[in-house]
């Protein structure tokens, strides 16, 4: 065999115990919870279903601060601040405070959005504000200025390019912009 061609398979040989891990889950279900921030990084779902299994719900009551899994044979609460968060229909989302923040963006700076409703007193709307952490395990603040100096203060390069973002008025292009900025500057 040619010496390339034996480097090459001994190569790709040692690297087989990693590629199927029978510890790694092959799919990730549509909804379950996340424990921690270890969790969500590594997708490990815990009490997850998918959208076709039949007798299975997963709802979170923000008044008693928990949320539900629904099994046919089981029903579990779980205090919200015991969670780090839920993935439902195959979107994330983090628990902070007794909310739920619908992770928009994840690759060393957090990026959420929250539906808010207002009223102008004869019709109301909703209105998705945007969030930030700079860690997934780190509080989760207002998109706004003053909150990203005082948190990206150590890195002076994307500190001098926050300011671009505050000119931004639409709160969409707004989280885009710091993604973009973020991304550039790291």
């Amino acid at each position: 065999m040619n010496t390339t061609i034996k480097s090459i398979v001994l190569a790709a040989a040692t690297l087989l115990p990693f590629a199927g891990s029978a510890n790694e889950p092959t799919s990730v279900p549509n909804n379950g919870l996340y424990i921690n921030a270890t969790d969500y990084t590594f997708k490990v779902i815990t009490l997850g279903f998918d959208n076709a299994d039949k007798g299975y719900q997963i709802s979170d009551n923000r008044w008693n601060n928990t949320v539900k899994v629904q099994q046919p044979e089981n029903k579990f609460v779980l205090s919200l601040t015991g969670v780090w968060g839920e993935r439902k229909n195959d979107k994330d989302y983090r628990f902070f405070n007794g909310d739920a923040y619908k992770v928009e963006y994840a690759n060393g700076l957090f990026v959420y959005s929250k539906p808010e409703t207002y009223s102008d007193g004869r019709t109301s709307y909703t209105v998705n504000n945007y969030y930030f952490s700079s860690s997934a395990t780190t509080e989760i603040q207002t998109l706004d200025i003053t909150e990203l100096h005082e948190t990206f203060k150590e890195n002076p390069a994307l500190a001098s390019k926050l300011d671009e973002v505050q000119e931004v008025e639409n709160p969409l292009l707004k989280a885009q912009k710091l993604i973009s900025i973020y991304v550039q500057n790291q």
